[in-house]
């Protein structure tokens, strides 16, 4: 879709020397079905939760999908070392617990299976809606009801 890399989203918590990253991805590959206009991805797939050293180099991902890696240094003209992610026993657990915390906020608020008609929406093989099976409220059953109409 775009010839670009972006970073994931991050959290820089300087008082541990630490940052968070939160790895997501777009979802879909059409560009005006799976984007908006200006190519913002309608839909993201969440993957993995990591804690670098504050300095340690930062990661991206090319915008057509393939994971993330150590971001190309343009000045030096050459990659970086790649940096292994902390180990969870290296950070604290307050640390982890807030991190977690934000993270669930996202997901739990972003998420499809939270939106009935998100739900009736999403025609991309690629999405999974694993939050089919959440008990409905009445507004969501008539919903659900009206679109078998």
């Amino acid at each position: 879709m775009v010839d670009d890399e972006y970073p994931p989203a991050t959290l820089e918590l300087p008082q541990w020397n630490l940052r968070a990253e939160f790895w997501i991805e777009g979802a879909g590959d059409e560009y005006g079905a799976d984007t908006t206009d200006a190519g913002t991805y309608l839909y993201v797939a969440t993957d993995q939760v990591r804690f670098y050293a504050i300095d340690a180099p930062a990661n991206s991902a090319h915008a057509g999908g393939g994971g993330y890696t150590t971001a190309y240094d343009w000045q030096r003209r050459q990659r970086p070392v790649e940096h292994e992610p902390l180990l969870l026993e290296q950070i604290p657990p307050l640390v982890f617990s807030e991190v977690m915390r934000d993270v669930d906020l996202f997901v739990g608020v972003a998420s499809v299976s939270n939106d009935p008609l998100g739900m009736m929406a999403v025609t991309s093989g690629a999405i999974m809606t694993t939050g089919a099976r959440t008990v409905l409220g009445n507004s969501q059953r008539q919903l659900r009801h009206a679109s078998r109409c």
